[in-house]
Order: structure tokens, then sequence, then C-alpha cells
């Protein structure tokens, strides 16, 4: 309320509002209705296809395994708000616009939760994942030493070490397999966070725009924002009438002494 009265007091105390003419008025309205700017045409991300879910069902690929899903959790489209066609129809269209903002903007923050979800996950199957290779070279070393002593004694056993020792190598590769594969998806959902970050910057931008329903402003703040463009409206007056007033005054002096040569 202090901000309020102090823009009263300011609005109150300029002492040319007096001052203020009729040419300066109709000019400074006119110039404001061609320096009027357009509606701007805002594009806003669109959700679609929101995959909820951390997990896939088990497939015939990993029957005993829940498997983390590969592609992205939604995919973003673009599209224009809607425009209001006519008076009658600006309210309507603000309340749809806002309401596919709100949702939108509820829609991205879900697609990174999930992303979030299965980035986690990557990371800790790929943390797993490395234990088990340590283990693994553990038992290779094992066999791959016992293989070579029973090698040097012609044991029979050493061809049952040997193929041992080869599916240890086999299982440890698919192993490490996994990793790269879990790696690269992990950079591609840091890449697709990074997208929906700036997608949802982009709503946060198109809920902040003036004639939004959110966020709410009180009483004052409107106040205050009318205020200003009264002030200035005033000061644009006072400027043009400053400047069209001599012409339109000397325009009128020497078209009626064309009128009226001999004087009235």
């Amino acid at each position: 309320m202090d901000k309020l009265i102090t823009l009263l007091q300011g609005l109150f105390s300029l002492n040319k509002v007096a001052s203020v003419t009729l040419p300066g008025l109709l000019t400074a309205a006119g110039l404001s209705i061609i320096l009027w700017p357009p509606p701007p045409t805002d594009e806003v991300p669109i959700v679609e296809n929101l995959a909820r879910g951390t997990f896939l069902e088990s497939t015939e690929t990993y029957p005993t395994n829940m498997v983390i899903p590969a592609e992205r959790a939604c995919t973003v489209k673009f599209r224009p708000l809607d425009k209001y066609q006519s008076l009658e129809t600006i309210w309507g269209t603000q309340i749809q616009n806002q309401s596919l903002l709100d949702e939108q903007k509820n829609q991205i923050a879900e697609c990174i939760e999930i992303e979030t979800n299965r980035m986690g996950l990557e990371k800790t199957q790929n943390d797993n994942l490395a234990l088990d290779i340590a283990d693994l070279q553990k038992l290779l070393a094992a066999a791959l030493e016992t293989y070579g002593n029973y090698e040097k004694n012609d044991n029979p056993l050493a061809g049952r070490f040997r193929s041992k020792s080869t599916e240890l190598q086999d299982q440890i590769q698919t192993k490490r397999d996994r990793i790269l594969l879990n790696e690269q998806r992990i950079r591609d959902r840091n890449q697709h966070l990074a997208e929906l970050n700036r997608y949802d910057k982009i709503i946060s931008e198109r809920l902040a725009d003036p004639g939004r329903l959110r966020p709410r402003k009180t009483f004052d703040d409107v106040l205050a924002a009318l205020i200003n463009h009264i002030v200035a409206f005033i000061l644009l007056a006072l400027t043009l009438g400053a400047i069209v007033t001599p012409v339109t005054q000397a325009g009128s002096a020497g078209f009626f002494d064309w009128l009226f040569p001999g004087g009235y």
C-alpha cells in the first residue's frame, strides 16, 4: 500500500498536468495506436506420449529381470498459443492458454522425474555390474591359473578349466557391453533432461507474460502498473503538445490570413 500511495502522490504532483493540450493528447493517442505492437505468436512445448513408470515388464529376452526402458520418457512438440478472435473471446482464450500452460508445466516436471529415476537406476545397475565384473575377474584368474597348471601336467581336466575360463571371459565382456550401453543411455538422458529444462523455462516465461492469470497479482500491483501507464501517457502528451501546439497555431494563423487577407 505504501508503494501505491507513493505512486499516487507522484501522479498528482505533476505540476504540468494542466498544461496538457488537446493536440498533444490526440497526437499521443494516435502515436500509441500506430506503434501498438501486434500480439506475439508464442509457441510452447507440448508433451506427447508420456511413458509413466520406470520399469518395463519382463520380456522373452529378459524373462527374470525387469528392464529399464531405453526410449525417452516423453516426446515434445511445439504449437502456438491460441489467440482471441474478438473481444467476447478474450477471457475464454486466456483461460484456455492458462490451463494449457499449467498442464504442460506439470507434464514436463513428471517427464523430468521419470528420466531422472531411470538414469539413477542405470547408474546403480552399472555399479552392481562393476562389482560383478570384479568377482568374475577373480574367478577367471583362478581358473586360468588352474588351467595353466593342469596344462603343464597334461591333466585331462585342463580342457574343462579352459572352457570355464572362456565362459567367464564371455560373461565379463557381456557385462562390460551392458555398462557401455548404460553409459550411452545416461548421456542421452542427460541431453534430454537439458532439453526438458529449457522447455520448462519457456513455459515459466509464458506464465509470466502480461495477461496471464498466474502468477497472481495483488490489487496494489494492478493499480501500480495502471498508474505507471497513465503517467507515461501524460508525459508523452506533454512532450508532443509542446511540439505540435506551435505548429498548429502557426498553421491556423496562416490559414486565417489566407482566408481573410484584409483581416477580420
